[in-house]
């Protein structure tokens, strides 16, 4: 574990004080577990994102392009197909 000198606006370091208290953890756990929270966040964002454009990548395959136009759902629904595509 490492040990970090952290610079905060008054306001906010009261906020995160009440807030531990209340919780009854010290504030360096309401610190740890909201930057934490953050990460998660952001990682979940990225991870999203990325099979998304995975998907895209898929719909616009010559294969899965043939399937949905011959299903009619070529112009309204995204799909991808079950294999990968490089």
């Amino acid at each position: 574990m490492r040990t970090v000198s952290l610079s905060l606006p008054d306001s906010l370091h009261t906020q995160i004080k009440q807030l531990a208290n209340r919780d009854g953890v010290s504030i360096n756990q309401m610190i740890a577990s909201a930057a934490a929270e953050k990460v998660a966040a952001l990682l979940t964002e990225e991870y999203l994102q990325t099979r998304a454009d995975r998907a895209s990548q898929a719909d616009s395959a010559p294969c899965c392009r043939r399937r949905l136009l011959r299903s009619g759902l070529a112009s309204t629904t995204r799909r991808s197909c079950a294999h990968r595509h490089h």
